[in-house]
């Protein structure tokens, strides 16, 4: 197969047009926005929050994460498990109030 260097040029600038008239057409999404917030989380998080979840679930989300990484029934076993995974990474542990406001920081760097 030979290398034409005009046809890779046209073919490169017809796939960026392609994207972005479907950016255009998709902007904002929901399904953009998980993505953009996963590309952009830090690769060595060192934060966990305990925030209140769906109902009376406590939710540990590391920073920058748009996913809960464990749901716990109690707050306590929530904070319990936040501490503890942070120990293991020299992290921090931010509890959370069912408000949204901080309540109590924790950091457990040596």
């Amino acid at each position: 197969m030979k290398f034409d260097k005009n046809t890779s040029s046209k073919n490169s600038s017809l796939k960026n047009s392609y994207i972005y008239d479907m950016l255009k057409k998709s902007m904002f999404t929901k399904k953009l926005g998980t993505k953009v917030a996963v590309s952009a989380r830090p690769l060595n998080s060192r934060k966990y929050h305990v925030i209140t979840g769906d109902g009376q679930k406590w939710n540990v989300v590391a920073d920058g994460s748009t996913r809960a990484t464990r749901v716990f029934t109690t707050k306590l076993s929530a904070i319990e498990f936040a501490r503890e995974t942070a120990i293991k990474i020299q992290g921090e542990v931010i509890i959370h109030k069912k408000t949204g406001e901080i309540e109590e920081r924790v950091s457990l760097a040596r």
